[in-house]
């Protein structure tokens, strides 16, 4: 027990989350690669409903909370640029390849987002809720 008292915060719930909108971005992925006509009705019709769109956006909104919490523990250490710049390259560069396999990957999207963090947190919060709202507006 002592060793799991001595583990980093981490917070249990985010992480299954996180691994149930990757399940939902999977189940939708296939559907629409390996299904030669997509399901509307029944069982398989209601998890593809429940999946379309809203896992994806479930995940990139945990991406973010994560992303927070990280940046948060790191906000005073000189850490913060290098270890999101490390994050950024690796998904912007495992996004570019796997453009090869699926053209809808969304990781280079990430990788541009983890990118811009180190700037964002520095800015105050009514300007990083300018930016959202134009973003949305947008």
């Amino acid at each position: 027990m002592e060793l799991l008292d001595s583990r980093p915060s981490r917070a249990d719930s985010l992480d299954v989350a996180r691994a149930l909108a990757i399940a939902g971005m999977f189940v939708i992925h296939a559907a629409l690669v390996l299904g030669d006509a997509v399901p509307t009705d029944g069982v398989a019709g209601a998890v593809l409903w429940l999946c379309d769109g809203r896992a994806a956006a479930v995940f990139m909104t945990l991406a973010g909370v994560g992303a927070h919490r990280l940046a948060r523990s790191l906000a005073a250490t000189p850490e913060l640029g290098r270890v999101f710049a490390r994050r950024a390259l690796v998904l912007a560069g495992l996004g570019v390849a796997n453009l090869a396999i699926w053209p809808g990957d969304i990781l280079r999207v990430y990788g541009v987002a983890f990118a811009l963090v180190p700037i964002l947190v520095r800015w105050s919060p009514r300007r990083r809720a300018a930016l959202a709202t134009a973003l949305v507006l947008g």
